[in-house]
């Protein structure tokens, strides 16, 4: 195709994808009370949620609902995207595509429910109890969404190791033998990691995050042992 018939198809697919993106972030938003309740499923069931500006909640709903949207729409606009490239693609590469997206979706989306349901509820209930009788909680509704909503993406980022070890060893950066010798420091990194995403002074809620984070690094080096670099047969 010229150039400007590329330019015409990738008019056409961005406008379906934003015609999907609208119609999901409008339900969504039809459907914000119901999503306002799972998200905040991690709070006590006395724990209430405030606001301190006029149109404060109306953007509040708005955030959940463009997220909740763009999470829903996501898969479209990779396929939107896939179709654009695909033509330009080899076939082994179109082969190896797909399979990979998929299991970058599949290992974040893990990640975040592991955070979510798994995590978050004993971290929250953990940091909310040093108030004690002294103080009384008065959480800000969107601040409390950007706590969730940052460890949550940080989760799901963190399952994304046997991704990128992967990607390393097709590259040759890596191999299972030298992942295996450094497992120690592997180890102490990945405590480091838990250690930042779940900042209570507690080790509990680094040991919870960081045991499923520990047995995909060793997932991983099975993995790389079956991989061969670029530019080998």
């Amino acid at each position: 195709m010229s150039f400007w018939q590329h330019v015409g198809e990738f008019r056409n697919r961005l406008l379906r994808s934003i015609g999907v993106l609208s119609i999901t972030v409008a339900a969504a938003f039809y459907f914000r009370q119901a999503l306002f309740s799972f998200l905040r499923w991690p709070l006590p069931a006395d724990c209430q949620l405030y606001y301190f500006a006029v149109t404060e909640a109306f953007f509040f709903y708005f955030k959940i609902a463009l997220l909740a949207g763009i999470a829903a729409a996501f898969p479209y606009i990779l396929y939107e995207l896939y179709g654009f490239f695909a033509p330009a693609l080899k076939p082994e590469e179109k082969r190896l595509i797909l399979p990979l997206l998929s299991v970058v979706i599949l290992l974040f989306a893990a990640g975040i429910a592991f955070v979510f349901f798994v995590l978050m509820p004993y971290t929250i209930r953990f940091l909310l109890s040093f108030g004690g009788q002294q103080l009384t909680s008065l959480l800000q509704a969107d601040r409390y969404f950007g706590f969730v909503l940052g460890l949550c993406i940080g989760g799901g980022l963190t399952f994304e190791l046997p991704v990128v070890l992967a990607a390393s060893a097709k590259l040759g950066w890596v191999t299972a033998r030298g992942l295996w010798r450094n497992f120690n420091y592997a180890i102490i990194i990945i405590l480091v990691a838990a250690a930042v995403l779940t900042p209570t002074p507690n080790a509990l809620p680094m040991i919870i995050l960081s045991a499923p984070m520990i047995l995909l690094y060793f997932l991983s080096i099975a993995v790389v042992a079956r991989i061969k670099p670029l530019g080998k047969a």
